[in-house]
């Protein structure tokens, strides 16, 4: 039995599905948690992300729950006769669509090289860097830092935003605060909060020095990020495809019997915004013992 155990909410942002769609497949016995008898709280083993990831990928294909279980049963039982089928019968489905699509494309008004852009800004196509997770030493980090309810993808170039204004200060800038790192989110929805899709995001920015937080500025606070000793993998690619890199870190740690030390860490080297999503690179870091 896995030892690791990984919230709802983790576990909804590693494999892209909703907590509603979680709770869902929980009661359609098609992805089953296990539970805390006391507080009813779902944990999801590290087994278990592979099988929410391709999950994800068929509700993505537009495929149903009931024939989403036929294939994970059939590959399951080895007939991978019967997934090809199913997959090469949506892929006609899909090819139908595009042509449609296409068609409908030529009677808009949008030029072609518009349009084109478009589509490519839409990609969801991303690649995983080959290296296998590496220990690191991080040091005790100074940051600033906000946490807020909300969904990642809104949530967290909100909050980003929100702190560097505080940083790039008039004041700060005099006292020569410099960004020391790049931006970070911690995961850290340890609790279920089960009338919302909601989770807690909290995002930091390593800084140089301290800095006065502006009495306005609500859940924001100065602090030390303790140091730790990480599982650290790079991810090169869209963040849709994140989960299958945070898979990999959590499996080397089961597989080598690390225990999990703290909240996993997601560090964005680059752009949140405007870097091509095969550019993007995004460190996943697991704090072990």
């Amino acid at each position: 039995m896995s030892r690791l155990k990984i919230s709802i909410g983790q576990f909804s942002h590693i494999t892209n599905l909703s907590k509603r769609a979680l709770r869902y497949y929980d009661e359609k016995k098609l992805l089953v948690p296990e539970k805390n008898v006391i507080t009813n709280y779902r944990y999801y083993k590290v087994s278990d992300i592979e099988k929410g990831i391709k999950i994800s990928n068929l509700t993505r294909l537009s495929f149903g729950i009931d024939e989403i279980k036929e294939i994970l049963e059939a590959e399951l039982t080895g007939d991978i006769n019967f997934v090809k089928m199913k997959l090469k019968k949506r892929d006609v489905e899909l090819r139908k669509e595009i042509k449609l699509l296409s068609e409908f494309e030529k009677k808009l008004i949008i030029p072609k090289k518009e349009v084109s852009e478009m589509n490519m800004s839409k990609s969801i196509n991303g690649s995983i860097s080959n290296t296998i997770p590496l220990i690191k030493e991080i040091p005790e980090i100074l940051v600033v830092s906000k946490s807020k309810m909300g969904s990642y993808c809104q949530t967290i170039p909100e909050l980003v935003g929100e702190l560097m204004q505080i940083i790039i200060t008039k004041e700060n800038l005099e006292k020569c605060v410099q960004m020391t790192g790049s931006p970070m989110l911690i995961c850290r929805d340890d609790i279920e909060h089960k009338e919302s899709e909601n989770v807690l995001v909290e995002v930091l920015i390593p800084i140089s020095k301290s800095i006065e937080i502006p009495e306005s500025s609500e859940n924001v606070v100065l602090k030390n990020l303790p140091k730790a000793t990480v599982l650290s993998m790079v991810h090169t690619g869209s963040y849709e495809k994140l989960g299958e890199s945070s898979l990999k870190v959590f499996e080397y740690a089961e597989n080598h019997n690390y225990e999990v030390a703290g909240n996993m860490r997601e560090i964005f080297h680059n752009g949140l915004l405007y870097t091509p999503e095969e550019e993007l690179k995004t460190e996943i870091q697991l704090p072990i013992k």
